[in-house]
C-alpha cells in the first residue's frame, strides 16, 4: 500500500487542524496600527491623507520627527488632548480610549508617513 493511500484516512481531520491554526493565528495577530487607531476613535477625527476635524495623519508625520523625545511629547498629548497646535480646534484627551503601548504602535506609524498596512 502507497504512503499516500496510508495518509489518506487523515487528510480531512489535518485539513481541519490547518483551518483553525490559521483562524488562531488570524485571532491572536497583533492588530496593524491603522486598525488600533479606528478602535481608539483617532479615525473620528483625523484621516490618514486629508485634513478632517484635525490634521492628516500624513500632515502630522511631515512636522513631527520620529524621535524618542518627540513620541513621548506626542503621546502626552493624546493622552491629555491640547489646543493651539493646528489651530483653535482642541484635541481632547483619549486615556481612556488607547493604551500607552498602542499610542506609541500608532505614533511611530504615523510618523513614518502612516503607509498603508498589509
Amino acid at each position: 500500500m502507497s504512503t499516500f493511500r496510508k495518509a489518506l484516512p487523515i487528510l480531512p481531520a489535518l485539513l481541519l487542524l490547518c483551518g483553525q491554526f490559521a483562524f488562531v493565528q488570524s485571532v491572536l495577530a497583533e492588530p496593524t496600527p491603522e486598525q488600533i487607531a479606528k478602535k481608539s476613535m483617532c479615525l473620528g477625527c483625523h484621516a490618514v491623507d486629508r485634513k478632517a476635524v484635525g490634521p492628516s495623519f500624513k500632515q502630522i508625520s511631515q512636522r513631527y520627527k520620529s524621535t524618542p523625545a518627540e513620541i513621548n511629547r506626542l503621546s502626552e498629548k493624546i493622552k491629555n488632548g491640547g489646543v493651539g497646535a493646528w489651530g483653535v480646534v482642541s484635541m481632547p484627551a483619549n486615556r481612556a480610549n488607547i493604551s500607552d503601548q498602542e499610542i506609541r504602535v500608532v505614533l511611530e506609524w504615523i510618523l513614518k508617513g502612516a503607509p498603508a498596512q498589509p
